[in-house]
């Protein structure tokens, strides 16, 4: 394994705290790894380019740190597990994800006897966040294994720094219909569909014409985030679509 940066740095997350609360810097550890698996000196497309980049808490909060560590490990081993199993639990090391994507990859082109594509698995987790009581993060995934089109996903997460538990949407906002009505309001306009046009028969996956929000929430210094993954309410096509509420206009409607 080449480690291309291994660092320790203070993440002060915003000079200017968007929640009015008083700025916290935190320990991190970034790592950045790249390896090459497979025969790359082939032209047959049997080499698969792995990189990751993640950040480690080093310091503070047992809690927060286990927890935040924790999720973001289990993020890079899935995103390296190959086949419709998953992970069965006996991968737990970042290093033996790696390990195991190779011998799965072996195993793969040695059954080849045509070129394919080279493969490409990119995964990086970033911090977004981080003020005296929430700390949030954004894991990206990226992968190409063949195909029409390579895959992408962000999975965004809110940690409360005291508890390291994650934070949902009810427990930021007074009013979750209220700040739906608005994320609404908004995805028409970056999709240009104006009300009363139905997003349904504009092309959008929401059941009964329903407006929902997204799986994703997430928290930057400019405000509250909904992330939708491709697929997710819409075909490949349409790409990924990012709401941002800024915490100027929602203020009020925080707790």
């Amino acid at each position: 394994m080449r480690i291309l940066g291994l660092f320790l740095l203070v993440v002060l997350m915003g000079n200017c705290d968007k929640l009015g609360l008083t700025t916290q810097p935190l320990s991190i550890k970034n790592h950045e790894i790249e390896k090459k698996l497979g025969d790359c000196n082939s032209k047959e497309g049997r080499c698969l380019d792995l990189k990751l980049k993640y950040p480690e808490i080093v310091d503070g909060n047992d809690d927060l740190r286990n927890s935040v560590n924790g999720i973001i490990k289990e993020f890079l081993i899935n995103s390296m597990v190959m086949g419709a199993g998953g992970n069965d639990g006996n991968v737990v090391t970042i290093d033996t994800a790696i390990m195991e994507l190779e011998e799965e990859f072996r195993d793969f082109i040695d059954d080849l006897d045509f070129p394919t594509p080279n493969w490409s698995i990119e995964s990086t987790v970033d911090v977004t966040f981080s003020d005296s009581a929430y700390f949030a993060i954004s894991m990206n995934n990226y992968s190409y294994t063949g195909g029409a089109h390579p895959n992408y996903s962000i999975s965004k997460k809110i940690f409360d720094k005291e508890t390291g538990q994650i934070i949902k949407l009810v427990d930021l906002v007074k009013d979750v219909s209220a700040i739906k009505k608005l994320v609404e309001i908004n995805f028409r306009k970056e999709v240009k569909v104006p009300v009363p046009i139905s997003l349904s028969e504009s092309g959008f996956w929401f059941e009964n014409d329903q407006f929902t929000l997204p799986e994703n929430v997430g928290m930057t210094n400019d405000g509250l985030e909904f992330y939708y993954n491709p697929y997710e309410v819409a075909p490949y096509a349409q790409g990924a679509i990012e709401i941002v509420l800024p915490f100027s206009k929602i203020k009020k409607m925080l707790r």
